[in-house]
């Protein structure tokens, strides 16, 4: 840092990173409504055509499915930008409902299954039944979404998911856990610090701290806790470990 930058008033630094903040948000909103809207023309015009095709459209499902799941992923990613700049503005509002916990993580696996599609790699889901806690599943389901496109994504062969209550001494359930783990490769020791920090480069060169960072303050922003461990799954190659990611969240109990 140069004499001169020493010499400014703290004042100016904050209002520099005021801008700063204010021009990120701005551009990324920009760049989400940049996508939404040619995305939603292309929906409309895909509509139509399976429309046109009739019975015939069976005969086109692989370029249908392919076509519809390109369009699902550029629209998750301009969803995934506008949460990111509504980030950068405050810390997330949730509105908590009574939520089945194993419920919404079954549409999760869905949507992340059909986005991230790899007919190589097993998802296999083990969920307790009666799991409910209050969240706001606009934002923890979408976040749920990410976690688990990232273990397929990096998956060798398995990925499981688990949903199930942390209970206390008493047996009664206190927290909510989910856990998705993969048999990949890992998370490397060097992108630990990072990992849920969002637009900063990975050591990897994989992506910018979109899902993960999202992930983590939707989490954070119920009062929940993420962490990530190494996984129980047996390696899928060589000696490495693949990555377990468990959510937990307050406020448990019945229907």
């Amino acid at each position: 840092m140069s004499d001169a930058n020493l010499d400014k008033p703290a004042g100016d630094f904050a209002e520099l990173a005021a801008t700063s903040r204010f021009l990120r948000t701005v551009l990324l909103s920009r760049i989400a409504h940049d996508i939404r809207a040619p995305a939603g023309v292309v929906a409309g015009a895909l509509h139509e055509l399976e429309s046109a095709l009739g019975t015939t459209a069976a005969e086109h499902r692989v370029w249908l499915t392919m076509l519809n799941r390109g369009l699902k992923r550029l629209l998750r990613l301009a969803d995934r930008l506008s949460m990111v700049a509504e980030l950068e503005e405050r810390p997330i509002q949730v509105a908590r409902v009574r939520t089945d916990v194993g419920e919404m993580v079954k549409k999760s696996i869905e949507g992340a299954t059909f986005v991230q599609s790899r007919s190589s790699v097993k998802v296999e889901a083990l969920i307790d039944e009666g799991v409910f806690a209050s969240v706001d599943a606009r934002w923890l389901e979408p976040a749920l979404v990410d976690v688990l496109c990232n273990a397929i994504r990096f998956a060798h062969r398995n990925v499981r998911v688990q949903v199930s209550a942390v209970t206390d001494a008493s047996g009664s359930p206190t927290k909510a856990s989910i856990s998705i783990e993969d048999d990949g490769a890992g998370v490397a020791p060097e992108a630990m610090a990072t990992l849920f920090h969002r637009l900063v480069s990975r050591p990897s060169g994989s992506g910018v701290g979109l899902s993960l960072s999202v992930a983590h303050a939707v989490v954070i922003g119920h009062n929940g806790a993420l962490r990530v461990e190494p996984s129980t799954l047996a390696p899928g190659r060589g000696e490495a470990r693949g990555a377990r990611f468990v959510i937990e969240i307050d406020d448990v109990g019945g229907a």
